[in-house]
Order: C-alpha cells, then sequence, then structure tokens
C-alpha cells in the first residue's frame, strides 16, 4: 500500500521527480525532467499509423534505459498476454471476485476488483490530502470537487450473451419475418 504522506511529502520537496528506484537517481537526473517528457510516449487512439508505431517503439526503449523489469510487450509476441490460457482458452474473471464499489452521489454501484477499490480508495484520499493543501483547482470541472467512480467491469459473457440475443432478434425480424411476407 502506498505511503500517500510519504508521496506528498516528495512532492514538496523544489523539482522533485517521482523515482521509480534509488538506481535510477542517477538517470533520471541526468535525463532531466524535460528530456523524461519529450521521452515518455504519447501516441493515443487518434494517433496515425506512423505516430503509433514510432510511440510504441519509444515505449520499448525508454524502459531498456531504466533498471526495473521490461514490460511485457502486448502489442507484439504476447499480445493474447492474459486473455487466453495455454491451451488457447478465453480466460474470463469470476464475477463473484468483484466487490462494489459506490459512487456515494449518485448512489450507484459499480463491479470492480479488489485491487481496482483499493487504488481509487488511495486515490480519493490522495486528491482528498491534495484538496486541502490548495494544490487542485475545481473551479471548471464540477466532478473534481468530490471523485467519484463512473464506471466499473463489465462481465463479457453478459456482453456476448446480449450480442447473440441482438443478433437472433435481427435474423428473425429482417430475415425470416420478411421473407414471410414475401410468400
Amino acid at each position: 500500500m502506498v505511503d500517500i504522506l510519504k508521496v506528498l511529502k516528495e512532492f514538496e520537496k523544489p523539482g522533485s521527480i517521482p523515482i521509480v528506484r534509488e538506481d535510477d537517481f542517477d538517470l533520471w537526473q541526468t535525463l532531466g525532467e524535460d528530456l523524461i517528457q519529450d521521452e515518455t510516449p504519447k501516441a493515443s487512439n487518434e494517433s496515425g499509423t506512423r505516430e503509433y508505431f514510432e510511440e510504441r517503439k519509444k515505449y520499448r526503449d525508454f524502459y531498456k534505459n531504466l533498471s526495473v523489469p521490461a514490460p511485457i510487450d502486448l502489442w507484439g509476441k504476447k499480445k493474447f498476454y492474459g486473455r487466453v490460457d495455454t491451451n488457447g482458452n478465453v480466460m474470463v474473471p469470476i464475477p463473484e471476485s468483484t466487490i462494489l464499489l459506490t459512487n456515494d452521489v449518485e448512489q450507484t454501484q459499480y463491479r470492480v476488483f479488489d485491487f481496482v477499490a483499493a487504488a481509487f480508495r488511495e486515490f480519493q484520499t490522495y486528491y482528498k490530502l491534495s484538496k486541502m493543501r490548495g494544490l487542485v483547482l475545481e473551479d471548471k470541472n464540477p466532478r473534481l470537487a468530490n471523485i467519484q467512480p463512473y464506471r466499473g467491469w463489465d462481465n463479457p459473457l453478459d456482453r456476448y450473451l446480449m450480442h447473440v440475443d441482438d443478433l437472433e432478434e435481427g435474423f428473425v425480424n429482417r430475415i425470416l419475418l420478411q421473407r414471410n411476407n414475401k410468400s
């Protein structure tokens, strides 16, 4: 669990940069914050193919310079990592392994995994502390006044069954009924 007060103290230091490990401190100092910002990948869904490729390469190369474990390449050889088992069967989390996270403002609940709920609650605490210290401006977005969950995990099996029902309904209504009307 992250010690939020320790993180806040770290950000109080002028010019501080979040450090991955102490071994990397010299690298972070050498690179400097501006260079790190330039080297951080910035591709998005709106990026073109070339930019997307270049940013992925930059992402992969960026971590080679750090003494941290390399991220798993989910774009290349291991694109099915965590999605299928060794027999090729799709892996789906058990819905009962999720917990409910409540939006206190709208009185709605969302299913999430325990680690997601823990991270979200830590973020809420961090955010509240930042607000109390005057580090957050809430003027432009009312949702920033009270951070709440607005989305959770969707069971892919339920979504698949809804899709199959839609296909079946479309098939019956559009094809079979039209054929019967023509006869």
